[in-house]
């Protein structure tokens, strides 16, 4: 009986692990999942927190996932998995009655489960917790190389987390994910293509804009928050880009008038957009999409926006195979670094 609840335990904490790792790998994606709560809790003045909020749940889940995987302070971690499956629940059982339709978010963008389904799930985690865990008096202590295992996992939490924050999602979940084809260029399965529309400070559209043979668009969804020289830098690179032969194009969130009291007599090169549609393709502050044909091709943070160089460099290379370069990489390192936490959990 002591090796079932021994694995029941592992259950619960591969759950808690991964959904952790979802949300930690995309920052900005889980805070649009915390606006959309604090949205139906009514409390959306508290939107400034949903970035720090989503990153600390990622940490709470992953740091209690861990210690479940390697069993250390068994019944500390016990009481706390149990307190929040059970928020859990409550809280997808009240989404799921009112018929929101929200999604749950327990799995980032990655996964996308119906609140019936989400509820379902945590009925499922209450009762794998009942079977591991209870009494709680006759849990077994570790064994004390363990601590050491949980100490290292959380230290590759970490650093994780870090580079998420200033880097982009190793794996892109979102619409417009690389290798997906804008709406406006969609011959088929048109109903399931990104719309990316873009508009002038007199509000005409240039949607033709975003399906040029090559485009190197960037993104700025909290234009405020730039500094002079961080747009001074975003204007250069659109300089460089087009010296190179692409279409620059500067696609922020916010209206002309904004706009002109933050750049002055610059906002002729700009193009708008919804917030949603530019916080989605891309989710660094300032970071470059390229687009060749409609095509969402790859994606760099604001602090790796490509050098003269890269651009020359991308520009000879066929599309297919720099969207290939960088959606392989990030997908290795994502699996490696799974592979190797889990390793270290279970074998150590």
């Amino acid at each position: 009986m002591k090796k079932f609840r021994r694995i029941f335990a592992l259950v619960i904490g591969t759950v808690f692990f991964i959904a952790a790792v979802f949300k930690l790998i995309d920052p900005v994606g889980t805070s649009l999942i915390v606006r959309g709560y604090y949205n139906f809790l009514g409390i959306s003045f508290l939107d400034f927190s949903s970035r720090v909020a989503g990153v600390a749940l990622g940490l709470l889940e992953a740091v209690v996932g861990a210690a479940l995987i390697t069993g250390v302070w068994r019944r500390q971690t016990a009481i706390a998995s149990g307190v929040m499956t059970a928020a859990f629940t409550v809280i997808t059982f009240v989404l799921w009655v009112s018929d929101t339709e929200m999604e749950c978010g327990c799995f980032g963008e990655a996964i996308h489960l119906t609140q019936f389904q989400t509820f379902l799930k945590n009925i499922a985690l209450c009762v794998l917790w009942v079977l591991a865990f209870v009494p709680l008096s006759s849990l077994e202590k570790p064994r004390k190389v363990k601590y050491a295992t949980f100490a290292l996992v959380c230290l590759s939490v970490g650093v994780l987390t870090f580079f998420s924050l200033v880097g982009l999602p190793l794996r892109d979940y979102t619409p417009f994910a690389p290798g997906a084809i804008l709406y406006e260029a969609a011959e088929e399965d048109f109903e399931n293509a990104p719309v990316l529309s873009l508009s002038d400070a007199e509000g005409n559209y240039h949607d033709e804009e975003a399906i040029a043979p090559r485009v190197m668009a960037v993104s700025v969804y909290y234009p405020e928050r730039l500094s002079r020289k961080a747009w001074d830098d975003i204007f250069a690179f659109a300089d460089n880009a087009a010296a190179e032969g692409f279409s620059p194009v500067v696609l922020v969130s916010g209206t002309p008038e904004r706009m002109a009291g933050i750049l002055g007599g610059r906002v002729s090169r700009i193009r708008y957009g919804d917030w949603k549609s530019v916080i989605t393709l891309n989710r660094s502050n300032g970071g470059v999409t390229y687009l060749a044909s409609g095509k969402v091709i790859r994606k760099w943070a604001a602090v790796r926006r490509p050098s003269p160089d890269t651009l020359k460099s991308v520009m000879k290379k066929d599309p297919t195979d720099v969207m290939a370069d960088g959606t392989s990489r990030g997908q290795v390192f994502l699996q490696a670094f799974l592979l190797y936490v889990f390793a270290v959990m279970l074998l150590i």
